[in-house]
């Protein structure tokens, strides 16, 4: 009994030690910890308010990015980046002068680090302080002297500041660096033409030369710099030279034309000019004004044929450029023959079927001379822009010369939806005022003057709204005073417009105002002979008991195309027949 109550107090004293012990032990355990978890304490909390900070610049959080970085630069205070991060973050909201601060912070903590030198200099540049600049970047040049972007920004800066020797001695460096080049050479060369070096000019051309002898361009570029600087037969020579190693060397025969030209022999600069331009490796865009002139002096001597053969010479080097044929269609509108014009515009639309203006010309001239056509020109117009608005007003006007007023209608709804949509209000109002103009072609008074007012909203100094209108209230003898201001609001505008003055005659004749009506058909008839506008004299004429004076006006109007039954009435019982249009309004 008493040793079973031993083992169990022995058994208890075991447990109460362990127990005992294992605090002791624990504690120990934690200090030893935390000593050795400081330094990576600090450093993790750094790395999360760091990522942290940048992920909220990313996302433009500027102030939450702005506090991250400062709790870095507490936790850190030697890193340099969290400066640099927050001199970005003053620099977006454009307190310059802190971002300048941080910025020069973080350079005194890592002095090696260049990426924040150029950012330095790029600063002063910003300023203008451009000498402070220089010297940052050649400080920079001097820790990486193969960094092309530094010469390149010294270059920049030397030409501010007005150093050519600088300058020319950075290209030189860059020669060292990647060889002789066109590039380098030639900027060397313009720096030394305004230095007025030129022996090195010369020297930099022979260099190119040598480098590149098959370039057929160094030898001219040489010989204009010595007809620049006055040594003609030195500049004639290097022509003359290049031309004998390649007899097609264009660039020489159009150095030579100016050569000859300058000096007054016709014969030369004419053979050399012709045969230059004739050299398909030279660029178009180099010599198309010297083509341009060549055919004008052809044309100015009388020489078309020769001018259409030398056309087609330029159209066999050059077959897809469309300089050549915009010009060609201008040589041919000139000469008037239009059948070639059209298969010279569908031409270029081979080339470019997506120039806009090129389909509306071919369309233009097609109404006119191969109406036939149109149709198809504008379904494959169409089919590129099919929300044109142009292309579409132009399919408009042509239902509405073939009288298809109700499929003309239905265009002009959908193109008024369309600039709706564009929030045009010019083009709304041209498309409303077209609406107005075909219903009145029906006779459709009231829905006419309705799309007439609304298209006044958007135009409201639209000369040839404003007359379409009046002439159309004069036509039904209503709302005159109305029609009176509107047509005189047109004519004040452009006071030599026939038609205008036409209108603005008509509405006075319509209101009894027969002497100034008179007075306006007649300043109408200086401008054109148009056969309504005589009718229109005729009647007044009549108005004013001219009776002989109308008859010879009437007759004059059905001379010149006015086949209307009205007229022919006045003529025959030679007596004036009002025709006034049915007023629904």
């Amino acid at each position: 009994m008493n040793v079973k109550k031993f083992c169990c107090i022995g058994l208890i004293l075991i447990t109460i030690g362990a127990i005992q012990a294992e605090p002791i032990d624990s504690l120990f355990a934690v200090r030893v910890a935390a000593e050795q978890l400081t330094d990576t304490t600090t450093q993790q909390r750094f790395d999360y308010h760091f990522y942290q900070g940048l992920n909220y610049l990313k996302n433009n959080k500027l102030d939450s990015a702005y506090t991250c970085f400062n709790t870095c630069c507490s936790l850190k205070p030697t890193e340099a980046e969290p400066y640099f991060q927050i001199c970005k973050i003053h620099q977006i909201s454009s307190h310059q002068d802190s971002a300048i601060t941080y910025l020069n912070k973080a350079i005194k903590l890592d002095k090696s680090n260049l990426y924040y030198k150029e950012i330095a200099a790029a600063y002063k540049i910003a300023k203008h302080n451009y000498k402070d600049a220089a010297k940052d970047f050649e400080k920079l040049l001097e820790k990486d002297p193969d960094n092309e972007t530094y010469i390149y920004r010294l270059i920049d800066l030397y030409r501010v500041l007005k150093k050519p020797k600088m300058e020319i001695a950075m290209f030189d460096r860059l020669e060292r660096l990647k060889g002789v080049s066109e590039e380098l050479s030639l900027s060397k060369i313009d720096i030394l033409i305004n230095q007025k070096q030129n022996k090195k000019v010369i020297e930099e051309f022979n260099k190119l030369c040598r480098k590149f002898p098959y370039e057929r361009r160094y030898p001219v570029l040489l010989g204009d710099f010595y007809l620049l600087i006055g040594k003609h037969n030195e500049g004639v020579a290097c022509y003359t030279n290049a031309l004998a190693k390649d007899s097609t060397n264009g660039y020489a025969k159009i150095s030579l034309y100016q050569y000859y030209d300058k000096t007054g022999d016709q014969v030369k600069a004419d053979y050399y000019l012709a045969s230059g331009l004739l050299d398909g490796s030279i660029d178009l865009s180099l010599k198309l004004d010297y083509f341009k002139k060549h055919i004008a002096n052809l044309i100015s001597e009388g020489k078309n044929a020769e001018a259409e053969e030398f056309f087609g010479k330029m159209l066999q080097i050059h077959p897809n450029e469309l300089e050549i044929y915009k010009f060609y269609l201008s040589f041919l509108l000139h000469e008037k023959r239009y059948t070639e014009v059209i298969d010279n515009l569908k031409t270029m639309l081979a080339i470019e079927p997506e120039d806009e203006d090129t389909w509306l010309d071919l369309l233009s001239v097609e109404t006119e001379f191969e109406p036939e056509a149109v149709p198809a020109t504008l379904q494959t117009a169409l089919s590129y822009f099919p929300k044109n608005l142009n292309l579409i007003q132009f399919q408009i006007n042509y239902h509405v010369a073939k009288r298809n007023y109700s499929e003309a209608k239905r265009l002009c709804d959908n193109a008024i939806e369309i600039a709706k949509e564009r929030k045009d209000n010019m083009r709304q109002g041209v498309l409303l005022a077209t609406k107005g103009e075909i219903y009145a072609k029906e006779d459709s008074l009231a829905m006419s003057c309705a799309y007439y007012e609304q298209a006044l909203v958007f135009l409201p100094n639209y000369s040839l709204l404003l007359n379409n209108y009046a002439y159309q209230l004069a036509l039904c003898d209503t709302n005159l005073r109305q029609a009176e201001q509107m047509s005189s609001k047109a004519v004040k505008a452009e006071p030599k417009n026939a038609a205008y003055l036409d209108t603005y005659a008509w509405v006075l004749f319509m209101r009894g105002e027969y002497q100034s009506a008179k007075f306006y058909i007649e300043q109408a008839l200086e401008y054109a002979n148009d056969p309504i506008m005589l009718e229109h004299y005729g009647d007044i004429l009549f108005k004013l008991g001219k009776i002989d004076e109308a008859l010879d006006q009437w007759q004059k109007a059905a001379a010149a195309g006015n086949a209307s039954d009205l007229l022919l009435q006045k003529i025959e019982k030679q007596t004036y027949i009002p025709d006034i249009k049915k007023n629904d309004l």
